[in-house]
């Protein structure tokens, strides 16, 4: 609403009143405030008030994240699928186009990540800066491979709006260290157990799936690690490995 008011008078303009001397134009709407003058002949202008709902679109917000997932839209634009420890599961809009922050799309990497607040579900991704790109794991193929099995568990199993602190710094110490292990399915396995049990889905001492006494004894291992240079040292054979992959899927 635009409202224009001249003012002859040097007091509380009320709008009903057409005897107080003052002249009033009113370009749209009613005048719905009581202005104050203090000063004979001003000439004032109120602006239109934004509404809130349309104010929390301009509001920028930032957060650390872990980057899951990228995949195209349209001709220069990328939908992102980031992991944040106080948002939960965040899913971006970024415009990067052939820009050097176009680099800052591709998985897996850990940045800090400026966005237009949205109440829809995807947001604009405003800016971005690399924090870690976890170079390690990139360097063979089993190891994207392994990185590739976490991102989809943590995009299958966390949701936009729910604090996910310790998966995420699960997930983050686990990228950093996967160079350790020469096989990095035993980091995968380590990693699904160890995220049921910060979801408080299981209870180690009863799985609900039968393992041989040796297995229980390596499950337990996997479950309840310490270090990951505990973990890289377990020799955890396939039928195990398949039967923690049915432990888990039974848990979605």
């Amino acid at each position: 609403m635009w409202v224009f008011v001249l003012s002859w008078t040097n007091h509380i303009i009320n709008p009903q009143n057409n005897s107080s001397g003052l002249f009033g134009l009113f370009l749209t709407g009613k005048l719905t405030q009581i202005t104050h003058f203090d000063t004979i002949g001003l000439f004032q202008c109120i602006l239109p008030r934004i509404p809130a709902e349309q104010s929390e679109l301009l509001m920028e917000e930032k957060t650390i994240g872990l980057l899951l997932q990228s995949f195209p839209y349209l001709s220069s634009h990328r939908i992102l699928k980031v992991l944040t420890p106080k948002a939960g599961l965040l899913t971006f809009m970024a415009r990067f186009g052939a820009s050097k922050r176009a680099a800052l799309t591709t998985p897996f990497l850990l940045a800090d990540w400026i966005y237009a607040k949205d109440k829809k579900e995807i947001h604009t991704l405003t800016d971005a800066s690399l924090v870690d790109n976890f170079s390690s794991l990139k360097q063979t193929y089993e190891r994207v491979e392994a990185a590739g099995k976490l991102a989809q568990d943590l995009l299958r199993t966390q949701l936009p709006g729910k604090p996910t602190e310790a998966p995420f710094e699960l997930a983050v110490a686990c990228l950093r260290k996967i160079d350790i292990f020469s096989n990095p399915e035993t980091l995968v396995a380590a990693f699904r157990l160890k995220l049921l049990v910060v979801e408080g889905l299981l209870n180690v001492s009863e799985p609900e799936v039968a393992f041989t006494p040796p297995e229980q004894v390596l499950f337990e291992q996997l479950a309840n690690a310490k270090s990951f240079a505990q973990l890289a040292a377990l020799a955890v054979d396939k039928a195990l490995f398949q039967k923690i992959d049915r432990l888990f899927e039974n848990f979605l």
